[in-house]
């Protein structure tokens, strides 16, 4: 899915975000740019695709976060946040300027 595509009216908020854009809807997660509300640095956020997630799709997750929670170097994105919203969990990355490596 394009970077500018317009994200999906039921997500136009998540985890207390104004939903930018969306990066990329898979078969497991969805991925989004957004912004804090009141504030202007945008952040990026995965999220799994259902409304209920399974046990084992939230340990992905949390397990994701955690590794790139532990790993210190500027090379990698840093994972900032780990938030439940509704039924699911959301994955809260720092944005950085870049271009997708499949471009």
């Amino acid at each position: 899915m394009s970077e500018e595509a317009a994200a999906p009216g039921a997500h136009a908020a998540l985890a207390g975000h104004e939903i930018v854009a969306t990066l990329h809807v898979g078969t497991k997660a969805m991925v989004y740019r957004a912004r804090r509300t009141g504030e202007s640095t945008t952040r990026v956020l995965k999220t799994q695709r259902t409304d209920h997630p399974s046990a084992g799709s939230l340990r992905r997750l949390r397990a994701e976060f955690d590794l790139l929670r532990d790993i210190a170097d500027d090379r990698v994105v840093h994972a900032l946040d780990f938030v439940p919203d509704g039924n699911r969990t959301v994955l809260v990355l720092e944005d950085v300027a870049g271009t997708a490596l499949r471009r």
